[in-house]
């Protein structure tokens, strides 16, 4: 009996554990974290507002640059380099130009993306594209099992 007990209180402090300590959790599968966000790095190209519905469908956004420390991440990322992207922001020094692109090639650089001398516009292009969403985490634990966790076990 007292080995079961025993068993019984390892099987309850290792739930309690696992409950209490995995806050974070890990992004979908094809995407990559960074503190609360989860990034995609598309694999195929994609008109600008192809991109934005693509990542509307994933329930996320066109990555928005907003911090030297996104940027660094999203450089230093594992996604591809000499490829161009999509994102919806960049360049937060100038307060950001909306439609615009990125190419992570060793220097990455952001370029505003308007109409030429020709009246083309550089939206109908076709590129790869990044989409950015908040990372998931566990709900809280209720209440009633946080106390029964910091109950010690008591045989029956």
């Amino acid at each position: 009996m007292e080995t079961k007990y025993r068993s019984v209180n390892e099987i309850k402090a290792q739930i309690c554990e696992l409950l209490t300590s995995r806050r974070e959790q890990p992004c979908s599968k094809y995407w990559f974290r960074n503190k609360d966000r989860c990034y995609y790095a598309s694999t195929f190209e994609a008109s600008f507002r192809k991109a934005v519905h693509e990542c509307s469908n994933r329930y996320s956004r066109l990555l928005r640059i907003n911090s030297w420390d996104e940027a660094r991440f999203i450089f230093r990322s594992p996604i591809p380099r000499n490829i161009t992207y999509w994102v919806g922001k960049c360049d937060s020094r100038n307060g950001g130009f909306d439609l615009l692109y990125m190419v992570p090639s060793g220097r990455s650089s952001c370029s505003e993306c308007k109409p030429n001398r020709r009246g083309e516009h550089c939206i109908f292009h076709q590129h790869h594209f990044i989409c950015e969403k908040s990372a998931p985490y566990s709900p809280d634990i209720p209440e009633k099992i946080q106390v029964l966790c910091q109950q010690p076990g008591e045989p029956t």
